[in-house]
């Protein structure tokens, strides 16, 4: 996909999180030196949630590697667990997806959020940003007591089971937080 909106004249590329982590860990050492209680500072990283090695002193830590990301190429922001902690995630529609997708002690201790059009070594998306081809999918309803139609309502992922739940019947998931999508339902 890069590659197509690169001829196109689309700021694009691809990020290898392999490649950034060995990066980022020599830039770790060159700031903070060789950590106390471990060989590396980075344990490993997944979908640009960056893991400290355990017993390294993420204050320090995270500030470093936060300001390491946000000078490469292809990033767009970087936050930390504590950032999270403490309600100063960046703003927009990051803020929203972060809220709904950070876990503390499962997410990173760092999350790298990349500019629009860069993604992951061969992935085609990344599905943990705000932007629209991260958060967008066609929705298909079929199936009695659904109208005919096209709808150009933006819905979200979350209207999906209380939809379905009204369909078939039955009570939405306790934590549900969608609204059926009540333009499509028929008698």
């Amino acid at each position: 996909m890069t590659d197509y909106l690169k001829a196109n004249k689309i700021n694009s590329g691809q990020i290898d999180p392999s490649q950034l982590m060995t990066a980022a860990e020599k830039n770790l050492v060159e700031v903070l030196g060789q950590p106390k209680s471990t060989a590396t500072w980075i344990s490993g990283v997944e979908s640009f949630n960056f893991y400290f090695s355990k017993g390294v002193d993420r204050s320090n830590a995270e500030k470093a590697l936060k300001k390491f990301l946000m000078k490469q190429n292809g990033v767009e922001t970087a936050f930390s667990q504590t950032d999270f902690e403490n309600g100063t995630v960046p703003l927009g529609e990051n803020a929203r997806q972060i809220g709904t997708s950070f876990v503390p002690g499962l997410s990173g201790d760092v999350v790298m959020i990349p500019k629009p059009f860069f993604m992951e070594t061969g992935k085609a998306a990344n599905h943990m940003t705000g932007y629209s081809y991260d958060r967008s999918i066609p929705l298909i309803l079929m199936g009695a007591h659904v109208k005919k139609g096209v709808y150009p309502e933006i819905v979200d992922v979350r209207d999906l089971a209380p939809t379905l739940s009204f369909l078939a019947g039955v009570i939405a998931p306790a934590q549900s937080e969608g609204h059926v999508l009540k333009d499509a339902i028929g008698d």
